[in-house]
């Protein structure tokens, strides 16, 4: 049974977000819902959804509107209902992705958007190359989405979905039954994989990786997007990598696969595996990356793993790999920086006197991390994450705060957070009103401009995802999967933020598309962090005053 529906003018999509399910005509524009009466036996026009995607309407800014035109566009040439893009014979044809460099990434939008920042979709991702099979790692899904990304020749294709419900539990059930909403073959070869038993209390399966078999080759994408249609699309800002495509390797399987980033890659996945039968199916997919040539990728994972790690182990992943392969970062010219789209405790330890938590852990493990192991003050660490402002003005209001979680208990017991606080500013590539769900971190030196390095990540700022320093420091625990692409220049490259294309640069510039704006904007006396649990006094574009729970 459908759940949603999606106007065919203006997209926006009914039944999330406060928007009703069950009208016969759109709540913004009037559109008349086309062929959807006999899809649902709903006859509530209070059925609401909140928590997963948003809804999208007009916008009073230029940037909005110019979208909107775009989309406009691309949804009036075709009439059909989603089940009928589904089953479209349309051929599996290449995209005109631009060829980047491995140590560049992308920006999820629509193909149509044009703006000064590299793009791609996920449509164009999975049109690059000839699938054969794919292995898809994420928080969340909507699979009638995915699947109908896919070229129709490739939909009934064998698909591994990896998630972290437990087996057999509601949540993993409802996964599955959105297969029953699909109108093709696809069903018939997808499978599914739960890593709940590997996870750690309170932890989750939070990586973002698409692994595509080809037929001539591998391609691996690690991106910050869950696997549903708001978050590919021009109403988010999200980030994406996209490796080139790894040849099979010729006389020996492992050769490819014993340093960089094919080592790291395998003991990620090796990771996934569980023992006994149950464990068959990654240890296939394990198999079968190993066959496939990554010597040449000039990328470093950083992924985390639940679990207690000691000695070798402990440097290998979450915030001490990252120690370990950052430079020192002993200037206090250069810009240590961290984006996120959520906070989670920062520790439990408090101020002498006072209900304020300490902020001890980002202190003495991330923030000493990112500055290559060097130990600094709280204020040496440039925050940026979403305030009230920026959310109450983006592209749905106060709705876009839904996929930003931060609780209001988190933000008054951490107000330390809140002088280091930077708002989320875009408007050099037209996405101030695309609030973020990227994670992102690096260094930055002002007077050059380049990038020391950075880092795409599926990390928010959490203990469970980045890893705790625990017995005096010898063991590092981990309560959850994430994983992440760091990218470092070399002596012959500069990292250089497209933002500065037109600066004068030196040769081999690889330019990253960094989507807010440098030099960071701090915030006013006025301005608060955003949470998510809160009803505010200014109202939204919307008439609301926060999130209608």
């Amino acid at each position: 049974m459908a759940t949603t529906w999606e106007c065919s003018r203006c997209t926006l999509i009914h039944g999330e977000y406060g928007v009703p399910y069950a009208v016969k005509a759109c709540q913004v524009c009037g559109t008349p819902r086309v062929g959807s009466s006999e899809k649902s036996s709903l006859d509530s026009a209070d059925e609401i959804q909140f928590v997963r995607t948003v809804s999208r309407s007009s916008s009073s800014s230029s940037s909005a509107s110019k979208r909107k035109r775009d989309s406009d566009q691309e949804l009036s040439s075709s009439k059909k209902p989603m089940h009928a893009k589904n089953c479209s014979n349309e051929p599996q044809r290449k995209s005109d992705l631009p060829n980047l460099s491995p140590k560049q990434f992308y920006i999820t939008s629509r193909p149509q958007t044009a703006d000064n920042v590299t793009r791609t979709s996920l449509q164009h991702i999975l049109r690059l190359n000839t699938i054969v099979e794919s292995v898809h790692f994420n928080f969340e899904y909507d699979l009638e989405f995915m699947m109908s990304q896919y070229p129709r020749a490739a939909q009934s294709l064998p698909c591994l979905i990896i998630h972290g419900y437990p087996s057999h539990s509601p949540q993993e059930q409802i996964l599955q039954a959105q297969t029953e909403g699909l109108h093709c073959d696809c069903k018939k070869n997808m499978r599914f994989y739960s890593v709940f038993e590997k996870l750690q209390p309170f932890g989750s399966q939070h990586t973002k990786m698409m692994l595509l078999f080809c037929t001539k080759g591998l391609r691996i994408v690690i991106s910050t997007a869950n696997m549903v249609r708001e978050q590919w699309s021009d109403k988010v800002t999200n980030g994406v990598w996209v490796s080139p495509l790894f040849p099979p390797t010729k006389p020996s399987p492992a050769y490819s696969c014993k340093a960089g980033f094919g080592r790291d890659l395998l003991e990620f996945l090796e990771e996934f595996v569980h023992s006994g039968q149950k464990g068959s199916v990654m240890r296939d997919v394990v198999k079968k990356v190993t066959s496939y040539d990554m010597s040449k990728c000039p990328v470093t994972l950083i992924g985390s793993v639940p679990g207690r790690h000691y000695a070798e182990s402990k440097k290998k992943w979450g915030h001490m790999k990252l120690r370990r392969l950052v430079p020192r970062c002993g200037s206090s010219r250069d810009i240590v920086f961290g984006q996120m789209s959520s906070i989670s405790s920062m520790g439990t330890s408090k101020i002498p006197g006072t209900n304020q938590r300490d902020c001890a852990w980002l202190k003495t493990n991330l923030l000493r991390s990112l500055r290559g192991g060097v130990e600094s003050s709280l204020k040496s660490f440039k925050l940026i994450f979403p305030s009230v402002e920026d959310v109450r003005n983006g592209y749905f209001g106060y709705a876009s705060g839904g996929y930003i979680p931060h609780s209001a208990d988190h933000a008054s017991s951490q107000m330390a957070l809140q002088s280091i606080a930077h708002r989320w500013k875009a408007s050099w590539c037209n996405r101030t009103d695309a609030l973020p769900h990227m994670k992102s971190y690096g260094r930055w030196d002002p007077e050059s401009k380049a990038l020391r390095w950075f880092l795409l990540t599926s990390c928010n700022l959490s203990q469970a995802a980045w890893g705790t320093e625990q017995n005096s420091g010898k063991s590092l625990f981990i309560r959850s999967f994430e994983l992440g692409v760091l990218l470092l220049p070399n002596n012959d490259t500069t990292l250089l933020p497209s933002q500065f294309t037109n600066t004068s640069a030196i040769d081999k510039t690889i330019h990253i598309p960094v989507p807010y704006e440098l030099p960071l904007t701090p915030y006013s006396p006025e301005d608060e962090m955003w949470v998510w649990d809160k009803q505010y006094e200014k109202p939204d574009k919307y008439g609301r005053f926060g999130l209608e729970r």
